[in-house]
């Protein structure tokens, strides 16, 4: 039984990831597939998540923007190649739990949840953004048993919420934005020793660790503060009197943004599911290419001021983002659009369709769990489906 109870664990994939993975309140795989960008470009409303202000940027006047339970289900690298290439079968594991345990001895394991139904209109120059966003982030190690760790480390964090975003524009240029967060989390590490997997109510007790508690719930919510703004610099060439300036911003047609994001921020830095304030900057172009309908190539730095302190050891490389998207097709029936970007060192795409109502996506990045860049790379995967507009 207690073998059973293992391999169910392993497969299950309740690990642990390193100290250092930054926390996600919501992982958008567009942000995600351009690099974790979003601060200065804006377009969709999940972008509130990185920057109110980039409501503005959505749709047309009278435009709707809404998803409907939305599902991103995320798995990483180690799960991928097990399963390709047959390393991890428990079902021929026969009675050697040695065996059983030693196929994923020392490797990360990781899945991810999340889901954000919302909905975004524009009338005029305002625009105003309203959603429910839950995620769920488990990790998990089997170790010798050995050390300290024991032998099975994990790692679990998850958050629920609202947001309730507004912004406006200025003579088409200017964009401001504010948003309102309220968060709930709940976050669980452990190690579990040889003594702890052979009790009799082993699995009853880690179950009840991984599950929140209404006390533990209301112990850990706040609300938090978002509030941003994009500038479009092409409407410069008012001003420029150079020809080869206005025939740059005619071609790139550019603009910068600034967020400032969780002002209070959420728990303390003591808490598991800490989430800091971040500030962060960036610039976007939005070249003419015949290769696609529309693109959009971002480049930006986050958390400038190390709110997560894991950020100092990491320096700018883990803090530099960059990215595109380019829509192959966009129109009212059917959205095609490439995606990709450098994240935590490292590569990330994506691709996503819409048709109709609905949207189909895979993304892959990189997440960071080490102390530096290139420590602990490990790459996730991501698949969202869902019904948007």
């Amino acid at each position: 039984m207690k073998k059973i109870v293992l391999i169910a664990i392993i497969l299950s994939s309740f690990v642990f990831g390193a100290n250092y993975e930054i926390n996600y309140l919501y992982k958008d795989e567009r942000s995600l597939g351009m690099g974790g960008v979003g601060v200065a470009n804006g377009g969709k409303a999940p972008s509130v998540f990185l920057n109110p202000a980039g409501l503005s940027k959505m749709v047309p006047d009278g435009g709707i923007d809404f998803s409907l339970l939305p599902v991103n289900i995320g798995i990483n690298d180690a799960i991928i190649k097990k399963q390709l290439n047959g390393t991890y079968d428990f079902r021929n594991s026969g009675d050697d739990i040695a065996e059983a345990v030693s196929q994923v001895l020392g490797e990360n394991i990781n899945i991810d949840a999340n889901t954000y139904s919302y909905l975004a209109a524009k009338i005029g120059i305002v625009t105003a953004s309203v959603g429910i966003f839950t995620s769920s982030n488990t990790n998990m190690q089997i170790h010798s048993g050995f050390g300290p760790s024991g032998v099975i480390e994990f790692d679990t964090t998850s958050y629920a919420g609202m947001n309730l975003s507004s912004s406006f524009s200025i003579e088409d240029s200017m964009h401001l934005g504010v948003g309102v967060k309220y968060i709930t989390s709940y976050a669980k590490r452990k190690n579990i020793s040889l003594g702890d997997l052979l009790e009799p109510d082993f699995a009853q007790t880690l179950q009840s660790d991984m599950s929140p508690t209404t006390k533990g719930l209301l112990e850990n919510s706040a609300p938090t503060l978002d509030i941003g703004a994009i500038y479009d610099l092409d409407n410069l060439r008012r001003v420029s009197p150079s020809r080869f300036v206005n025939k740059v911003l005619d071609t790139t047609n550019p603009s910068v943004g600034v967020s400032v994001l969780n002002i209070g921020s959420y728990l303390t830095s003591d808490k598991e599911a800490y989430i800091p304030q971040t500030i962060n900057a960036g610039i976007t172009f939005r070249p003419y290419c015949t290769w696609f309908r529309e693109l959009v190539v971002s480049s930006e730095v986050h958390d400038v001021l190390n709110g997560y302190s894991i950020n100092k050891s990491r320096g700018i490389l883990g803090k530099f983002r960059a990215g595109f998207e380019g829509y192959l097709i966009k129109n009212i029936l059917m959205d095609m659009s490439l995606r990709g970007g450098y994240l935590n060192g490292s590569w990330s795409a994506g691709f996503n369709t819409r048709i109709a109502f609905l949207h189909i996506g895979l993304t892959t990045y990189v997440e960071e769990m080490g102390g530096y860049v290139g420590q602990a790379s490990d790459r996730r995967y991501l698949v969202n489906l869902g019904a948007k507009f």
